[in-house]
C-alpha cells in the first residue's frame, strides 16, 4: 500500500507495511507506480520506506537496477528519486544507538545556510556522556535561566523509553547545542557533541517539514517566487547528500 505527499507539484511516495509480501513484489509494484505517475507528468522526488529488512532489500534491488553509482537515490526515466527511510523511526534509532554506544565518530562536514553554521572535523567524536552532565548543571539554575530546558532525567537516561519521539527530540534540541558550547567550551568533544546535535536538528527540521522550503520558523516569508527559494532548496538537498549520518560508533 502507498500514499502520497504533495510538495510543490512533486510527490513523495510513502510505502505502508503489508503482511506476507516479498521484496520482488514490492519492487515491481513501486516500478509500476513510478511509470504510471511518470506517464501522467507527475514527478516523484522521493520514496519513503519503513526501516526493516524487507524494505532494505527492496532499496538494494532498485539501486542495482537503476543506479549503481550511489546509494542515496535512483534515476527513473532520467529523474532523480531519493531513497529515504521513515524519519520518525530514524530519529529514535539515532538517539538509541548514540545512547547505547556512547560516542559517534563523525565524518568531515560543513554546512552554512540560514542561521546555522556547522563544522565537523574528520574523526571528531560526539560523546553522550556530556548530556547527563549538561542536564545536572543546567537543571540547577532557575527555570528562566536554563538553556537546555527540554532536557530531563528521562531524556538523558531513556532505557525504558526508547520509543518516545518526544524524548529523542529533547536530545536533539538546538538549545542543548548552545548550552554545551557555553558550559563546556574548554572541551573539544563538548563542541563536537554540540555540532552533532545541530546536524540532527537541521536534518530533522528539513525532512520532517511538510513544505520543501519551511525550516521551522527560519524561512518564514520566503515564497516559491523568491530569489532565495531555489538557493535554499538546493542547499538543503546538498545537506541531505552530505552523508553526515554515516557515523561510526
Amino acid at each position: 500500500m502507498v500514499n502520497f505527499t504533495e510538495i510543490s507539484k512533486s510527490f513523495i511516495l510513502h510505502t505502508l507495511p503489508l503482511v506476507k509480501s516479498t521484496s520482488d513484489i514490492i519492487e515491481e509494484t513501486i516500478i509500476s507506480l513510478l511509470q504510471r505517475l511518470s506517464n501522467t507528468c507527475l514527478n516523484v522526488v522521493a520514496l519513503v520506506f519503513f526501516n526493516c529488512r524487507l524494505n532494505i532489500s527492496v532499496y538494494r534491488k532498485l539501486i542495482a537496477r537503476f543506479c549503481q553509482d550511489d546509494d542515496l537515490f535512483i534515476k527513473f526515466n532520467g529523474v532523480k528519486i531519493y531513497l529515504l527511510y521513515d524519519v520518525v523511526h530514524l530519529i529514535k534509532t539515532i538517539r538509541n544507538n548514540w545512547y547505547r554506544y556512547g560516542t559517534f565518530t563523525l565524518p568531515s562536514f560543513s554546512y552554512n545556510v540560514d542561521v546555522f553554521s556547522i563544522n565537523c572535523l574528520e574523526k571528531a567524536k560526539a560523546n553522550w556522556a556530556f548530556l547527563p552532565r549538561l542536564f545536572h548543571r543546567d537543571s540547577s539554575l532557575k527555570c528562566y535561566l536554563r538553556k537546555a530546558s527540554l532536557l530531563s532525567e528521562t531524556a538523558v537516561n531513556p532505557s525504558q523509553n526508547k520509543l518516545s519521539v518526544k524524548l529523542a527530540l529533547a536530545i536533539f534540541d538546538i538549545g542543548n547545542a548552545t548550552a554545551l558550547v557555553q558550559y563546556f567550551n574548554e572541551s573539544s568533544e563538548g563542541s563536537t557533541t554540540a555540532e552533532f546535535i545541530k546536524v540532527i536538528y537541521v536534518w530533522w527540521s528539513i525532512v520532517n517539514s511538510k513544505s520543501a522550503i519551511h525550516l521551522q520558523r527560519i524561512s518564514r516569508g520566503i515564497s516559491e517566487d523568491s530569489d532565495n527559494y531555489n538557493y535554499l532548496l538546493i542547499s538543503r538537498i546538498g545537506f541531505l547528500e552530505g552523508k553526515i549520518l554515516t557515523c561510526q560508533v
